[in-house]
């Protein structure tokens, strides 16, 4: 009987000692929980800092982006304007080298007349005092070639 009582008393104190190396272990996870709550509520802090940086952040570029995508817009408007311009200029460029291709050899011609004018023939007009308004058109035809 002495026997078995030592035997089972043995056995539960071994129970206890386990049952206490197991209280004082839940005690430290219970501490390491709460400090790990502590830890916790600091990051949330910062979390949530980081969070509210960040949305202001995403709506700055948002905003700078509508901006962006207006300013594109405008300029794609001036580039077809000035795309439409081009053209235009190019159609009047065209035309502009086929009238002066027209009026080069009347203009050398003209310029061939000029070198053929004698100072005899310009005094001869000097003493017109009235000049007809074709005479007039030609000497200032004939200003505009010598300039």
């Amino acid at each position: 009987y002495k026997e078995e009582y030592k035997s089972q008393y043995l056995v539960k104190n071994e129970k206890e000692g386990n049952i206490r190396i197991g209280l004082f272990k839940l005690e430290e996870g219970a501490e390491g929980v709460e400090k790990l709550k502590v830890d916790l509520k600091e990051e949330n802090v910062k979390l949530q800092d980081a969070t509210e940086k960040t949305d202001i952040m995403v709506k700055k570029l948002e905003k700078e982006s509508q901006i962006a995508n207006a300013k594109a817009d405008e300029v794609k408007g001036v580039k077809e304007l000035c795309e439409i311009d081009k053209a235009k200029i190019t159609v009047e460029k065209e035309e502009a080298n086929r009238e002066l291709a027209e009026a080069l050899p009347f203009q050398l011609k003209a310029e061939q007349a000029l070198k053929e004018l004698h100072p005899k023939d310009i005094q001869e007009l000097k003493t017109y005092k009235n000049p007809r308004d074709i005479i007039r058109m030609v000497l200032d035809g004939v200003q505009i070639l010598l300039q």
